[in-house]
């Protein structure tokens, strides 16, 4: 009786072990998934954005000095979603631009205005 009793106790132990690993694995996945994506998401804005710099480089002969300026190319900034990087190094050179995930919810425009 008391055998039965610790090899029921050993198997429950064992599976909830073997349950918990399951659920550890299925969670590091979907974490490790959201990161790829966002990742991705911002290389795509990225593209949308360079795209509209080349654009007004062509047009106009120069780099715009403000990423805001990019509006007026079609370009929808959403400064609550991304965090912008706009290095500006001169009106005929490409700028520099970073985007990331803004996960604060507080605007980098916020400041300017």
């Amino acid at each position: 009786m008391r055998v039965e009793s610790n090899l029921n106790l050993i198997s429950k132990i064992v599976l909830t072990l073997v349950i918990g690993g399951i659920l550890f694995y299925l969670m590091s996945s979907m974490v490790s998934y959201g990161e790829i994506n966002a990742d991705k998401e911002c290389e795509n804005v990225r593209v949308i954005i360079d795209k509209a710099l080349v654009q007004c480089y062509a047009l106009e002969g120069s780099y715009p000095s403000d990423i805001q300026y990019l509006t007026s190319y079609g370009v929808i900034l959403d400064p609550y979603k991304y965090f912008y990087n706009y290095t500006w190094l001169g009106s005929n050179t490409k700028p520099g631009l970073d985007i990331k995930i803004n996960n604060t919810g507080r605007s980098d425009f916020d400041d300017i205005k």
